[in-house]
């Protein structure tokens, strides 16, 4: 098969932006064997694969470009024709350019503006949209994107999901017994936690999903009535603002705000279990911080609606967590609750390590080298992609 691929708008260097699993790929396919190339418009780190490294080529449109200095119509056209001119199988990221395997790592611009002024003050909302100043150019790139794909031959569709369509996938490394639990005994004592009390970690980089409050809202109830001291540890840039949901659902004196961390390994290892906040809001879910519990053998507590609730079942001891239904304060309140059932959760604890050994990229890179083949897309002539004016 000829080099891959992989497109994504912007290269971020924090470990939990979506765009970082673009370079976890690439590597996953070198170590496959599987020639790679990057295709982005800018990278906020320009030695993200650093110079040399065999196997993974990064072309970027514009290097000098900043975090917000989006050009979706440029950078769709620029895309289509490196693709053109030199044909091979591709993967998009992004909703502004379609590929052969096409994963939308973000909600449509619509429900991006939509969210961005949801609940503001209209100062604020007004200098979110003014961030956006690329919006109409969005717009116009996705709608030109889907003509595209259309067009794609083999009757082409996009897959407008996520990877959760080729299943989870975790990038963190799981530690040996001994290691795992001198990193619990460490951050433990870090953050001044006794051994006795019950630590469940929560991802808060997606506030604006729905069901957040209810999520939260379930922890105090089920702690009280389960009688047992419970600490939240919860991660993500938004300090204020997760700090304040903390406080109105009634968990703000159990609630620890680590920002964003470079290490949710270790925040898992000193955990009990993950909880997975909210629904999934679009398509563009990944299921990440599931897939990353249950790769740490954290059993999780999720709703129906969750990327990745699949692998998670509804009966206590069934299966690596539990899945909450009705995603309602009290439904959450019986799902942490049964967590904190010290047999029920050892067991969830063993069935999440053995789900959550096959969640790797390198899995991840087998089944989408699968599917390619699958799809018999070789990069062989000049075939491979339309061209961009249709």
């Amino acid at each position: 098969m000829s080099d891959i691929a992989i497109i994504v708008e912007y290269l971020r260097s924090m470990p939990w932006a979506s765009s970082v699993w673009a370079v976890r790929l690439a590597r996953a396919f070198v170590r496959r064997g599987q020639g790679v190339r990057i295709l982005c418009d800018g990278a906020e780190d320009p030695e993200v694969i650093p110079p040399g490294e065999a196997g993974v080529r990064i072309e970027v449109r514009r290097p000098l470009r900043r975090l917000r200095s989006s050009d979706p119509l440029g950078f769709g056209s620029w895309v289509m024709d490196r693709l053109e001119r030199v044909p091979g199988p591709s993967i998009s990221m992004t909703r502004w350019v379609p590929g052969d395997l096409w994963f939308a790592f973000s909600p449509p611009i619509p429900t991006v503006l939509s969210r961005a002024v949801l609940n503001r003050s209209a100062v604020t909302a007004a200098l979110e949209l003014l961030h956006r100043p690329w919006a109409p150019s969005a717009m116009l790139a996705e709608r030109r994107a889907g003509r595209i794909a259309r067009h794609w031959p083999g009757g082409f569709r996009p897959v407008l999901g996520s990877l959760v369509s080729a299943g989870l996938a975790s990038d963190l490394v799981r530690h040996g017994e001994s290691e795992r639990q001198a990193l619990r005994a460490r951050v433990r004592s870090l953050l001044d936690i006794p051994r006795d009390h019950v630590v469940l970690t929560t991802s808060g980089v997606h506030t604006e999903r729905p069901g957040v409050h209810e999520s939260l809202a379930g922890l105090a109830p089920a702690a009280l009535a389960a009688g047992v001291p419970v600490q939240l540890l919860v991660f993500g840039r938004k300090t204020h603002t997760l700090r304040r949901l903390c406080d109105r659902a009634g968990v703000g004196p159990r609630a620890r705000i680590l920002g964003g961390t470079f290490r949710l390994d270790a925040a898992l290892a000193a955990s009990d279990g993950g909880i997975v906040l909210g629904s999934r809001a679009d398509a563009s879910s990944t299921g990440r911080f599931l897939a990353d519990c249950l790769r740490m053998s954290a059993p999780v507590v999720c709703s129906t609606e969750a990327a990745g609730a699949s692998q998670v079942f509804s009966s206590p001891g069934e299966g690596p967590g539990w899945v909450v239904n009705p995603a309602e304060a009290d439904g959450w309140r019986r799902g942490i609750e049964s967590m904190l059932d010290p047999d029920l959760r050892r067991r969830a604890s063993r069935l999440a390590c053995e789900v959550g050994a096959d969640l790797t990229m390198d899995a991840l890179a087998n089944r989408l080298l699968d599917r390619l083949v699958d799809r018999g897309i070789r990069g062989t002539g000049g075939e491979s992609n339309p061209s961009y004016a249709a």
